[in-house]
């Protein structure tokens, strides 16, 4: 074994250990023979391997032997591939997957099952894979490349749309060939397209890492997707693009997870090991990157328990992954990043509610928040300004359906009644960053305290009476939630006198109520006005307003409460009935 990573490193320059893992020889030997054939350079590892042994006829034996009992690749016999034939399909700046490949049998599929499909219609042939980072956006696309090689004797092409167009076309080995012929001087892109335009055999694009709508529109701009015979495959972080065929990726499930674990160290999924790791896969969100981050550091530490490792991740979450990323050494593939990096575009990648919808969660992981929870604190929080969703009443409800949607909100439940929260590393990651950033996290404080006493104000309702098991569980738990809010907001510091606070909601709880229900008997509506400053002490004021322009029923009623509500008049006639004033 020393001496073939010997040979790999200083021949080809390949990790042997990186690339094909540290099973038996057999099992790394094939996977090796596998990974060069699928590239169509199985004759460079043909040719150093006799080179180095030209003596030993067995080695030459055994190694001919093995590429006869290579599957065919679908652009001929593993023979033809390792004399470099014509068929070869070239595979031009495809990178090594970063991960292994586990839990994407449906999404590779439909993949295929589009491109068949808009072949046989004669639509343009594109397909869009959504996800955000971490989640193997890249290496599936690799993977279905690799599988389908057969299909595309034209060749299989990997642009990194992270750069400009032409600078990402300069990379692939079709353009060092042809500019050297390029006598008018034309651009990477003009020559890539008319190369595929005169191609009269299929083509697979692969179009990685779109960041920004814009540079869609470049890309898409050049008509790639528009040409005969070329199925492009898009990944990218991007929730909408203007394309009908869309896979989300989401996170793998904790089977899934175990099994992607599995692949590094075995025992993994052995009945001892498999409680820790599916703890580990839990805790990391079933992102494939950190799961493929733990699992070579296992593998170098074969005798540490897998329980351990899940202790020390349960007591230290972020910071463990930060260390086991340093001693495991970066996941192999150029276009691996480090994962606080992943984490950062993830967030950057979030519209400006997205990411206040993510970071109340954080803040409110301690109590387990229900979807309507988080979805009326957006609705009320005054710095957001929401646009019109088609399809959706409530723009707060497709921003919380979509982070779901995603794997980025954790959900427990059936929609309307789930508990929302971020998998452990996403939550001391957006906690972290709030901690740096004060007045961010004295603003979102500031929203939840408003939204704590606006649960008191609602309609009372016995539960016998309503159908909506919905809002007969909203009605069940506003009052526990208002309470745990504050409770959070005392240990965060923002109220000093807890016992106080929690008296004075409780004090005019009641109310609050005869406020309501003095607004439908008057035809108007209530206004709730809350007035405080941070750090609160117990000076607060509150207002419950009745909006109403039956003036004459509304002087009758005030009688009756003992001067407890005053009268002020507005413009044209509309008076407001201020219900309580207290400090």
């Amino acid at each position: 074994m020393a001496d073939l990573a010997r040979l790999l490193k200083y021949e080809l320059d390949i990790d042997l250990e990186r690339e094909f893992g540290t099973g038996s020889l057999t099992s790394v030997v094939f996977n090796m023979i596998n990974w060069f054939n699928a590239r169509g350079h199985i004759n460079d590892l043909l040719r150093v391997i006799t080179n180095d042994r030209p003596e030993n006829h067995m080695v030459q034996q055994v190694v001919h032997r093995l590429l006869d009992r290579l599957p065919s690749q679908g652009s001929g016999s593993s023979e033809s591939v390792a004399r470099g034939s014509q068929d070869t399909v070239p595979l031009q700046n495809l990178p090594t997957r970063a991960t292994e490949i586990v839990g994407r049998d449906d999404a590779l599929k439909q993949i295929s099952a589009c491109f068949n499909e808009s072949r046989a219609r004669g639509l343009p042939s594109e397909y869009v894979v959504h996800g955000h980072g971490g989640l193997g956006k890249t290496s599936l696309a690799v993977e279905y490349a690799l599988l389908h090689a057969g299909k595309y004797p034209g060749g299989v092409f990997f642009l990194r749309c992270s750069m400009q167009l032409d600078n990402a076309i300069s990379e692939l080995d079709f353009y060092k060939t042809q500019r050297q012929n390029n006598l008018d001087n034309n651009s990477p892109t003009v020559l890539f397209k008319k190369h595929l335009l005169d191609s009269t055999k299929p083509v697979l694009l692969i179009l990685d890492d779109v960041q920004t709508l814009q540079e869609w529109t470049n890309i898409h701009g050049s008509g790639f997707a528009s040409i005969k015979g070329v199925d492009v495959l898009i990944t990218t972080k991007l929730s909408r693009l203007p394309v009908s065929q869309v896979y989300p990726l989401c996170p793998l499930t904790t089977e899934d997870g175990i099994s992607l674990l599995s692949k590094f160290r075995a025992d993994a999924n052995s009945n001892s090991n498999h409680e820790a790791s599916a703890e580990i896969a839990h805790r990391v969100g079933g992102i494939p990157f950190a799961l493929s981050i733990i699992g070579i550091y296992m593998r170098k530490n074969p005798a540490l328990p897998w329980r351990e490792y899940q202790k020390s991740l349960t007591e230290h979450g972020l910071e463990t992954l930060r260390q086991t990323e340093e001693l495991a050494g970066t996941i192999p593939g150029k276009y691996a990043v480090p994962i606080d990096k992943i984490m950062n575009d993830l967030l950057q990648s979030l519209s400006e509610a997205e990411r206040r919808a993510i970071e109340y969660t954080a803040i409110l992981s301690t109590i387990n928040p229900m979807e309507y929870i988080l979805i009326g604190i957006l609705k009320h929080d005054k710095s957001l300004a929401f646009r019109p969703i088609p399809g959706y009443s409530d723009p707060a409800t497709s921003i919380i359906d979509t982070l779901a949607r995603d794997g980025i909100l954790l959900s427990q439940g059936e929609r309307g009644l789930r508990h929302l929260g971020l998998h452990e590393l996403l939550r001391q990651k957006v906690l972290d960053d709030l901690r740096s950033n004060r007045k961010n996290l004295d603003s979102l404080h500031a929203g939840l305290f408003q939204y704590a006493f606006y649960l008191m104000d609602f309609e009372p309702i016995a539960t016998s009476e309503v159908e909506d098991k919905i809002k007969t569980m909203r009605l069940l738990t506003s009052h526990s939630y208002s309470l745990e809010i504050l409770q959070l907001l005392h240990r965060e510091g923002h109220i000093h006198d807890l016992d106080s606070v929690i008296a004075f909601r409780n004090q005019h709880l009641d109310s609050i109520i005869s406020a309501r229900k003095l607004a439908t008997r008057l035809g108007g509506e209530t206004v709730f006005k809350l007035s405080y400053r941070f750090p609160l002490q117990v000076h607060l004021s509150i207002q419950v307003c009745v909006k109403t322009q039956d003036i004459t029923r509304a002087q009758e009623l005030i009688a009756h409460h003992n001067g407890r509500m005053t009268v002020t008049e507005a413009k044209e006639g509309t008076i407001y009935i201020i219900f309580i004033t207290t400090s």
